[in-house]
């Protein structure tokens, strides 16, 4: 019960307010009821309260539901909001007629932190790592075999005879070296220095010589060294005798001004490579591939490259005396201006092959295939053997669409080939 005068708060619309006829009450709601306790409405007024009853007044009944007070409700709880960023106050404007101030500059950028210390080189754990130095003696070193040595300084070195198979010379530097009968095989000199190295007598089974330098270097009496990488690699000026590099892989390998004597290539992949001032004595190219590759001006005295394929190379003003070219492949190739004295084409497919001013005395076309060929201007046709027919106007099977426009009989000399001792090679190194 409300004991304070209540103002503009009933009537309620829709609610009918019953206040018990006590004085107490009657008084505080004075103008706001009827004289029968009825709440001053629109509403209908309800009967009197009955009389009542003799005796000690009831307890006063508790208030309807509705008339109870209602707390107000607890807003949601939210998280503290952040406090706004420290704003620093905007700089004062400059007096009128004078510039602005300048900005104010960044802070310097935080130190950076250095970089880690490099891994120290493996073969510094080596037992030979006191040798391991430019001009050092690893001959008597056994702890050399599949050992890693990239990037090792060793100019001038001593390995002759160590046993390095399986070995890693990656990057290492070893120039002026001498490695005379070490066992290579199946090492590794990916991008090493072997500028005028000595090579004699090594065993280089299986090694990988990518992009490595050996540049003047000598490869004299190398029996064991089949399947060997020399892709990419540098071998301008180089010395080779007496060695056997067999199904080796030369792709873009630098091989001009090298002197070979002796030696065997056979099935060697030689595609698409610059032989220019090379000089090849009494060598075996056997079944090799030296399609498209250059060989202008190169010596290629006594080769026996029989079954081998020169598809598209270029052979011009070069010396192929006794050239042996049984059964192979030179669709498309050019001899321009080079001297074939003896040359062996027997059973070769020569298609569109030029020989324009061309030596061809004492040479063999015997059952070659020569559709298309040209060999206007070319000099000793008499003498050479399967073409006599043709110049006699005699048809010959293959020999179809032959240009022999101006080719002269009897006509040309025999070349000599050079000797290695006429060869001057500059290797551009120093000595260190």
């Amino acid at each position: 019960l409300h004991k304070d005068l209540i103002v503009n708060v009933f009537p309620l619309p829709g609610y009918i307010c019953r206040i018990k006829p006590r004085p107490d009450l009657l008084g505080a709601f004075a103008g706001l009821l009827h004289v029968d306790g009825t709440a001053n409405s629109p509403t209908p007024p309800s009967p009197p309260f009955p009389p009542p009853l003799p005796g000690p007044p009831p307890p006063p009944s508790p208030p309807p539901p509705s008339m109870l007070p209602h707390p107000p409700p607890t807003p949601p709880s939210r998280p503290p909001s952040p406090k706004p960023p420290f704003l620093p106050p905007f700089p004062p404007a400059p007096p009128p007629g004078q510039p602005p101030p300048p900005p104010p500059s960044l802070p310097p950028p935080p130190p950076s932190l250095p970089f880690p210390p490099s891994q120290p080189p493996v073969w510094l754990s080596n037992p030979c790592a006191g040798n391991i130095r430019p001009g050092g003696d690893l001959s008597r070193c056994v702890h050399l075999a599949a050992n890693d040595l990239t990037g090792a300084p060793l100019i001038g070195a001593k390995l002759d005879f160590v046993d390095a198979r399986g070995a890693r010379f990656d990057y290492a530097d070893l120039r002026f070296a001498s490695l005379q009968g070490a066992d290579l095989s199946g090492a590794s000199f990916i991008g090493a220095r072997l500028d005028e190295t000595d090579l004699t007598g090594v065993a280089l089974d299986g090694a990988l010589m990518v992009k490595a330098s050996l540049r003047c270097s000598t490869l004299t009496s190398v029996h064991r060294g089949s399947h060997v990488n020399f892709d990419s690699a540098d071998l301008y000026g180089a010395r080779m005798t007496d060695s056997k590099l067999l199904d080796g892989s030369f792709r873009q390998t630098i091989l001009s001004n090298i002197s070979v004597e002796d030696s065997d290539f056979a099935r060697g992949y030689f595609e698409a490579n610059n032989f220019a001032g090379a000089a090849f004595i009494d060598s075996r190219f056997g079944e090799v591939s030296m399609r498209f590759a250059k060989l202008d001006g190169v010596r290629l005295d006594h080769a026996r490259m029989q079954g081998s394929d020169l598809t598209g190379a270029s052979l011009t003003h070069g010396l192929f005396t006794e050239l042996q070219l049984q059964r192979g492949r030179a669709n498309g190739a050019a001899f321009d201006h080079s001297d074939l004295n003896f040359a062996d084409f027997s059973g070769a497919s020569m298609s569109r092959a030029s020989f324009r001013r061309a030596n061809l005395e004492h040479s063999t076309f015997a059952s070659a295939y020569l559709s298309g060929s040209d060999f206007a201007n070319a000099t000793g046709l008499e003498s050479a053997v399967g073409l006599k027919s043709a110049i006699e106007g005699v048809h010959v099977s293959g020999l179809d669409g032959v240009v022999l426009s101006n080719a002269a009989i009897n006509v040309g000399s025999r070349s000599q080939s050079a000797s290695f001792s006429s060869i001057s090679v500059d290797c551009g190194t120093t000595k260190y």
